[in-house]
């Protein structure tokens, strides 16, 4: 279904290569540690893969502006404690600092650059590939590797420079799993196929939904997250002024969608019954008619629900 090269496709022995991927994690600000980071115990297997390879990490965490947007020395930090190979750290992304460590690298060696959001175009969407290429990070970095490793799977939705300016782009092992998994889902589902969406990114998870729906690859849809409440707003239901506002704009676009949507496939797209918020520093779940009178964002779904969808 998917034409693509893969990393198992070339020769990687002894070569020198920039792979991009998708090491976002949960950050505890305060203490300045990584809560939770299964992102980056995935990325382990595709690095003793390539172990005979020189291998150059670029990745983000988070987005400029918000808190946790901070850089990558933590999370080099946990994949020393992982790896057993030398893991290195620049506090650059293509500056001279950079460049002299990417030509300094061995084979066997791993190098995780600074988050790549801190170069301001990094955070803007391009057009088309020859546009990120002509930029100054991806004109510096190029000819200094022989391969050039996409798998940073949870952006690859993104027209950034890191994702689309390389010029020949390799699957790396994560989206080769991922292609195999699709492939599977669209072409040979198990049944019944039920799709259980939690999250962020509410709209990008409701088209999927709905495009699984009516190419009638998919029985059922159990909701929780943003898409949730997302379509909850859609039919009428008041989830408080919190959980509007996290959704206001996707719903603003596609109410009338939503709503259609919903009515045309309400037996198979299950919603919750309850969530849970935080009060006062303690978890407490709440029905959905009550979601009105808290203004909070939910998070889990609460008791009732987790007894229905499983």
């Amino acid at each position: 279904m998917f034409d693509y090269k893969s990393y198992k496709d070339v020769d990687l022995k002894g070569k020198k290569i920039l792979m991009r991927v998708d090491i976002n994690s949960n950050i505890d600000v305060e203490n300045n540690r990584i809560r939770e980071s299964p992102r980056i115990h995935a990325l382990i297997p595709s690095l003793e893969e390539l172990k005979e390879s020189a291998v150059v990490i670029m990745a983000h965490q988070s987005r400029p502006g918000k808190k946790d947007f901070i850089s990558l020395e933590l999370h080099a930090e946990e994949i020393r404690k992982l790896l057993d190979r030398p893991v290195k750290y620049v506090k650059d992304v293509f500056g001279e600092i950079a460049t002299n460590a990417i030509k300094d690298l061995k084979v066997g060696e791993v190098l995780v650059l600074n988050n790549v959001r801190t170069w301001e175009p990094e955070t803007k969407q391009f057009k088309d590939f020859s546009e990120a290429a002509n930029l100054e990070m991806i004109k510096t970095l190029s000819p200094l590797f022989d391969y050039f490793i996409a798998d940073a799977f949870g952006a690859a939705h993104r027209a950034q420079p890191s994702i689309i300016g390389w010029p020949t782009l390799i699957a790396g092992p994560t989206t080769v799993k991922e292609f195999e998994y699709m492939t599977k889902i669209l072409e040979s589902p198990e049944k019944p196929m039920i799709m259980l969406i939690g999250g962020a990114k509410a709209i990008d998870k409701f088209k999927a939904m709905k495009f699984n729906f009516e190419n009638e690859k998919l029985d059922y849809a159990l909701c929780s997250g943003l898409t949730a409440i997302l379509i909850l707003e859609a039919i009428g239901v008041d989830t408080g002024e919190a959980n509007r506002g996290a959704i206001v704009k996707d719903l603003e676009k596609a109410k009338d969608d939503i709503k259609e949507t919903y009515e045309k496939f309400k037996d198979k797209i299950i919603l919750p019954k309850d969530l849970i918020i935080e009060e006062n520093g303690k978890r407490k779940a709440i029905v959905i008619s009550e979601l009105k009178d808290y203004n909070a964002v939910t998070g889990d779904i609460g008791p009732k629900t987790t007894e229905e969808f499983t």
